[in-house]
């Protein structure tokens, strides 16, 4: 996801496919992975694996570690773990591994510790999330995906103005960022701050039209604006673009009390497991 690491986020619909014996495993691997080259490709294949098959990528990583693989290898376990929802696991893994990278730059911590971070944030974990965010922001303060990632945790418990602080700093360093405008969106909506949250939303899909997210928040403004008619066809359209999503059951939950109870309509926090 966007930078020299992979981004946990894009693992989340990660499909497991079928094991296949360990010998197989044994076979790809080389005998020592002995030069710089041949670690980079035994990474890249460790980690394309952890994305598109984390069973088989999770004993790919494990063997190579046995194999002195070291700390490629063991982030490639934890990545592989996250793509099989083991997250609590994922972000111990990844959270040791920044601690014990003590020679490596402190961009790179950095990474790791927003790695971390937003396992957590997936196990529920909210305070171990937001202290491995802090750290990560101490060694990468400039980063908008760890301030974007700090900025959910904060929402989650409930620290809307700071939440929106995060991301006020985000989008100045990357102004074009959808997910920053959609998470301030309702941040400021959270806070009874209409307009404003509505002119973010509007941003993020000039952006970013068909993005379930957003329609869904947009959906949830115009309801607490009383623009009915709006916002359920910002529903109707989450239901279409993103069917079995979560986006897509919360749209459907907000149309059915739309029908049954307009004043209970509006709900849907966009972020967590999207």
């Amino acid at each position: 996801m966007r930078r020299p690491l992979y981004r946990l986020v894009i693992f989340l619909s990660v499909a497991c496919a079928v094991s296949v014996a360990s010998a197989a495993f044994a076979q790809k691997l080389p005998p020592a992975v002995s030069s710089p080259a041949e670690e980079a490709a035994t990474y890249d294949r460790c980690m394309e694996m952890a994305k598109t098959d984390p069973s088989n990528g999770y004993e790919f990583a494990q063997q190579w570690y046995a194999r002195n693989g070291e700390h490629p290898a063991q982030h490639c376990i934890a990545v592989a773990l996250f793509s099989l929802k083991q997250y609590g696991e994922a972000a111990t893994r990844f959270q040791k591994l920044a601690e014990s990278m003590v020679r490596a730059p402190k961009e790179l911590r950095g990474e790791m510790l927003d790695q971390a971070g937003v396992a957590w944030f997936l196990a529920d974990e909210l305070p171990r999330a937001k202290a491995a965010l802090d750290t990560a922001l101490t060694l990468k303060a400039n980063d908008p995906d760890i301030l974007i990632d700090h900025a959910q945790v904060l929402a989650a418990q409930g620290s809307f103005p700071q939440a929106i602080g995060d991301l006020d700093a985000a989008l100045k360093l990357s102004p074009r960022r959808p997910d920053a405008l959609i998470y301030r969106a309702s941040a400021l909506r959270q806070i009874q701050r209409l307009d404003p949250a509505l002119k973010d939303i509007e941003a993020a899909l000039a952006l970013s039209p068909n993005s379930p997210d957003g329609l869904l928040e947009r959906g949830i403004i115009r309801r607490l604006k009383g623009d009915d008619a709006g916002a359920r066809q910002d529903w109707i359209k989450v239901t279409m673009l993103a069917p079995g999503s979560p986006a897509d059951t919360d749209a459907k939950t907000n149309l059915e009390r739309l029908d049954l109870d307009p004043a209970k309509a509006g709900s849907g926090v966009p972020g967590r497991n999207r």
